[in-house]
């Protein structure tokens, strides 16, 4: 069977975790974003194929650590400091993705439309901001990047010839950026379209 490539946008939210720490002035307030995702996949057999993915984050701020600070000093503690100790601001990963489960639905009782069920596994790169005010309460956030793994699934709904509606849902793993270490597990779920271009000869 020919092999065919596809390149597919989608667009997720993301929720970052908050922690709280005792006195530091500067924090960074909450943050809200919406991460872009774009993939390319190319297909050597039926149901397999290799996909290749990266997405960037838009945060914006908002007043989610003026309120957190508030409930904290209003439960009797004093100077809250509240901020993101780590934030995914991109990545790119490559993925095997297997597609074992085809079929169709009727739309309308006339049109029929296909479907995909697929799983994925890969591995990649994050890019991080790591904020650790530290004692000085004055160290500055800085970048780091690490090595990460993902596992997933997804379906993709094949609208026409050349256009898909797709759903993801990624869970990734990588080593926690900041002080201390331990295990950091975001997930996402995407929603986004894909578009068939023709295989390469």
């Amino acid at each position: 069977m020919p092999s065919r490539a596809r390149a597919d946008s989608a667009v997720g939210c993301r929720h970052p975790a908050i922690h709280r720490r005792q006195p530091a002035r500067g924090a960074p307030p909450g943050a809200r974003g919406v991460r872009c995702r774009a993939a390319d996949r190319a297909g050597f057999a039926e149901d397999l194929a290799a996909e290749i993915s990266g997405a960037y984050s838009f945060s914006s701020e908002t007043n989610l650590r003026e309120f957190l600070t508030k409930e904290f000093e209003a439960g009797g503690g004093s100077d809250a400091n509240i901020y993101l100790r780590q934030q995914l601001d991109w990545y790119t990963h490559a993925d095997f993705v297997w597609s074992p489960f085809h079929g169709k639905i009727g739309l309308f009782t006339a049109k029929l439309m296909h479907f995909d069920f697929y799983t994925a596994i890969g591995a990649g790169v994050m890019g991080l901001t790591v904020n650790e005010a530290g004692p000085d309460k004055t160290t500055p956030p800085k970048s780091a990047y690490k090595m990460a793994g993902n596992i997933g699934v997804g379906t993709m709904a094949y609208i026409l010839d050349w256009l898909t509606i797709r759903l993801d849902y990624r869970h990734y793993f990588h080593e926690f950026a900041g002080k201390g270490g331990g295990l950091s597990y975001p997930a996402e779920i995407t929603l986004g379209v894909g578009f068939f271009t023709p295989a390469p000869q």
